[in-house]
This record gives structure tokens, sequence and C-alpha cells, in this order.
């Protein structure tokens, strides 16, 4: 028996790419065959991962896919999914609700509203579900899966045993730091961190200074509107990196005097 996995895409340093990746090292060590299968198969992930076109050529009744879904899939995924005759999972890492991406990204709005939309539809063509929290797994009972399982987040300590990057420490070991990680995103309320912070700074700790870490890729009108916040409550000292490597991400976590999140939603 081979176990699979299928997401429509991964990237180093996405959440659910490391969940898969993670997948993938431990199925292999438990001795199955593993390959990750995408949509959109991004030129860096080339030799990490393959394309879903080429699935036919492992996919078998006795083999088992794990399909992660936290976005709506698209109509060739869909028809996709319900063709290939192997032993089907939805992995489910939960959806942003849509109301989030309004007035910000459409796409991802579109995509949301139609996930939800999919999940009975899922249920049906699928062995089973597994979600990553129990929230998740009550989720997907609600929308027709019968006795979900929790899957728990498979960590490996070894991806952060690395060097952390020492321009970072030295630039920004000094002080108080405060930290979020996450992609940028509505539903995280940076907002919310940003005018927690002002209030820190101005009447407790002049010194402070906050680290969002996280790409805002998708998400650049939501980006201007916490630049506008952050421009307006005087608070040069916000600092927006971008997405990082594993090094510098390592460097932000050792200066962090404190992690500060406000999330509205996670799955």
């Amino acid at each position: 028996m081979q176990v699979h996995q299928f997401h429509p895409t991964v990237s180093f340093g996405d959440a659910i790419s490391n969940q898969i990746l993670s997948l993938q090292s431990l199925l292999r060590r438990m001795g199955y065959r593993s390959e990750i299968f995408c949509e959109r198969l991004p030129t860096h992930f080339e030799g990490r991962a393959r394309h879903m076109s080429q699935y036919a050529s492992y996919s078998s009744s006795t083999n088992v896919l794990l399909s992660h879904f936290s976005l709506g899939y698209s109509p060739a995924v869909l028809d996709w999914l319900e063709k290939v005759p192997d032993r089907k999972v939805i992995v489910y890492h939960n959806i942003t609700p849509h109301k989030y991406f309004a007035g910000i990204n459409d796409v991802y709005l579109e995509a949301a509203q139609a996930g939800r939309e999919q999940l009975n539809h899922l249920s049906k063509v699928t062995e089973a579900g597994w979600g990553d929290s129990t929230f998740n797994c009550q989720e997907l009972a609600e929308h027709g899966w019968t006795d979900p399982k929790v899957l728990p987040i498979v960590f490996e300590p070894k991806r952060y045993r690395i060097r952390p990057d020492r321009k970072v420490l030295k630039r920004w070991q000094d002080g108080l730091n405060v930290l979020f990680v996450g992609r940028v995103s509505p539903n995280k309320r940076f907002e919310d961190i940003i005018l927690t912070f002002y209030y820190l700074k101005r009447f407790v700790r002049p010194d402070a200074r906050l680290f969002l870490v996280g790409a805002a890729q998708g998400m650049e009108t939501y980006l201007e509107f916490l630049q506008a916040l952050v421009k307006r409550l005087d608070l040069p000292d916000v600092i927006f990196t971008g997405h990082v490597s594993g090094p510098q991400l390592m460097a932000y976590y050792r200066c962090a005097s404190v992690y500060l999140s406000m999330s509205e939603h996670e799955g």
C-alpha cells in the first residue's frame, strides 16, 4: 500500500505545506511510498512534489490518498478526485470565513465560499474525514462525515534546529520585542495587535518594538490599511518583515520577549 498526499499548491514556509512535508517524512520512515501532488506546482518545489496529471502512474484502489482541504477546489480537482480509485481521506485544515476577505481579495472570498459549499459533496466521495483539531472535526461532522478523527499536527524538532540569522540577532536582540508570526490576513486581526502594542509603547514600555513576520501576497489592500494605521498612530517601531527564511524566523523567535496573537479564526 502507498499513501500519497494532494493539495492545490505547496510552498516552503507555509503551515499546511510544512505539515504535508512532515507527514511525508513520517510515512516514509514507516515504510510507505509517499509522494506529494499539486494542481499548481511552483518551480521551487520541483523535485519535492509532482503535478496531479502524473498521479495516474501511482493511483491504485489499494492506495490511500490524503487530500488536504483549506480553500475550495477547482472544478478540475473535484472531477479528478471523484475519478481516482484510491481510498480517499479529506484532511481538513478549516476554511477562513469568506466575510474576512470582502473588499480585500475577491479571489480568496469566492474560494472560501466555494470551499464551504463543497464540504457536503466531498463527504460523499471520500471514505473518511480527518481534522487537525477537535474544532475542525466538529465541522466535518456537521457536513456529513461519520466519526471524523483528529490527525495531530506533526512536529519535527529538527526543522527548528537551525542556526538563527546573525544579522537579525545582532540588530534586534536588545530591548522589549513583541512578536507575531503568520500570513497577513484579516482574520488574524493585525489591527488589534497594533492597537495593543500602541498602548504598551505609549503607557508602559516606550522602548518596545513590534515584529509582524509573514507574507502579504494577495493581501496588499489589507497591508496598506495596516501601514496607514501604523503611520496614523506614529509607531515607527512596528516592523512588517514580509516572508523570511528559516534562519531569520528562528532569529526573530530568539529575539522575542513576548508572543502576541489576536486572531479571531484559526482551524
